[in-house]
């Protein structure tokens, strides 16, 4: 899409507010939807959250209306991820369960995968460890079948994350090193930054601080060749930290 291409939101938003103008009550729900789908992503990324889930809740009407029942998965889906990004947690989980339910019924493994990453991740900031493991877990093996490295890659840092916010250093820090291991053999830079500042973090919470500087600095000189502010921020604020420590 324009959005995705350019990161250019405010013209992509104006240009998509054109389409959906131009074919409103024409009768066509479905294509109707994906626009307001688009429309609501765009909000989404540009941090209007209040914005982006009424496009993307009008685009999910349009979907049942259609009987579309694919594109209602997808949406279900992307109305959690908006709650999600507003910290609306338990609200996000019934969306994005019921996503699962009808990919599960579907049967696309790659669609049920991204389900089951978000439940993953929804039910880790609801302080349920035991699900979000099961949600990672199963959704790890289907991206083992399918040979997607870079998902498994994620999978593997969501681990380690989920296992270093409940104090099991060495576990976590295993899996950060799985994750680190995928993303260098697929060079994926982006991630290769966040994995290696996570190593940084548990380094350090592991009261190890000159292993902490040297991935950090890893991270911070992936982020500068790439221009990943966020990560170069990040890693500033953890050398300072441990170098305080």
């Amino acid at each position: 899409s324009y959005v995705q291409v350019t990161k250019n939101y405010a013209a992509a938003l104006d240009l998509v507010a054109q389409l959906v103008g131009m074919i409103q009550g024409a009768g066509f729900p479905t294509l109707e939807a994906r626009i307001y789908n688009e429309w609501g992503e765009g909000l989404l990324r540009s941090g209007e959250h209040e914005k982006a889930f009424s496009k993307i809740t009008q685009a999910l009407a349009l979907a049942r209306e259609a009987q579309e029942l694919r594109l209602e998965a997808l949406l279900l889906n992307s109305v959690g991820n908006v709650l999600t990004a507003s910290l609306n947690y338990r609200e996000a989980q019934a969306y994005i369960e019921e996503a699962l339910f009808l990919r599960r019924q579907l049967g696309d493994r790659h669609d049920i995968s991204i389900s089951l990453l978000n439940l993953g991740g929804v039910y880790s900031e609801l302080g349920e460890p035991d699900k979000a493991l099961t949600c990672y877990e199963e959704c790890l093996h289907l991206k083992q079948e399918t040979g997607e490295l870079l998902g498994q890659a994620a999978l593997y840092n969501n681990l380690g994350n989920l296992y270093l916010r409940h104090g099991e250093l060495a576990q976590g820090q295993q899996y950060f090193e799985q994750a680190l291991h995928l993303t260098r053999e697929v060079a994926h830079r982006r991630d290769e930054a966040i994995v290696t500042y996570n190593l940084g973090y548990a380094a350090w919470w592991a009261g190890d601080g000159a292993a902490a500087l040297a991935w950090v600095e890893q991270s911070l000189q992936v982020a500068q060749e790439i221009g990943l502010r966020i990560m170069l921020n990040y890693g500033w604020n953890l050398r300072g930290r441990v170098l305080l420590s």
